[in-house]
């Protein structure tokens, strides 16, 4: 009787394995903790979203990847982003960055700068996506430009005349007394 035996080293095989674990831990940790939200989409629906878009949008995993992604988008911002989404899914490039609206759980409305690439998820296309809350930045935007139209509204009602200049002596704003005055037009 003989015993005939074979022996494979599979030493740099289990090496190779848990360096890939490891890795993927480390990707995952940095996903799962992102400040931004991370959201992958695929054939219409979310199928990955980190625990930031969760906060965000007020859904739990199981409602925001159980419907159509364009639930969750304002409806007048829909269009522009099913267009843009698909022309990354035909391998165009669209325009790399936009802002649009989201409709949150609780109804309210945020503002999204999306930043997305074209993946291949599970053997099939599918777009990675970023998403920065700029709702702050926005209404900050829209009260400024509140704040600048009253301004201007005032000084152009202002009797006497006004005027303001740049370092370079060049007119940034002149009323309407001045125009009277000069006999320039703003423009």
């Amino acid at each position: 009787d003989c015993i005939l035996s074979f022996h494979i080293d599979i030493t740099e095989r289990k090496a190779m394995e848990e360096a890939l674990r490891r890795s993927s831990e480390r990707y995952r940790t940095l996903v799962e903790n992102a400040d931004e939200t991370i959201a992958v989409a695929q054939d219409g629906m979310l199928k990955y979203i980190n625990p930031k878009g969760l906060t965000m949008s007020g859904y739990s995993a199981d409602e925001l990847l159980s419907r159509p992604f364009t639930e969750f988008i304002h409806p007048d911002d829909r269009a522009i982003v099913i267009e843009r989404h698909n022309t990354r899914l035909a391998g165009q490039t669209p325009v790399p960055r936009y802002t649009f609206r989201i409709i949150t759980k609780d109804g309210r409305t945020r503002w999204v700068e999306i930043t997305a690439a074209l993946i291949e998820w599970e053997g099939r296309p599918a777009t990675f996506e970023l998403f920065t809350d700029v709702t702050e930045r926005r209404q900050a935007e829209d009260d400024l430009r509140i704040v600048n139209r009253r301004l201007s509204t005032l000084v152009q009602a202002i009797p006497e005349i006004v005027y303001f200049k740049d370092a370079a002596g060049k007119n940034l704003e002149v009323n309407r007394a001045y125009e009277l005055l000069t006999g320039k037009s703003r423009e």
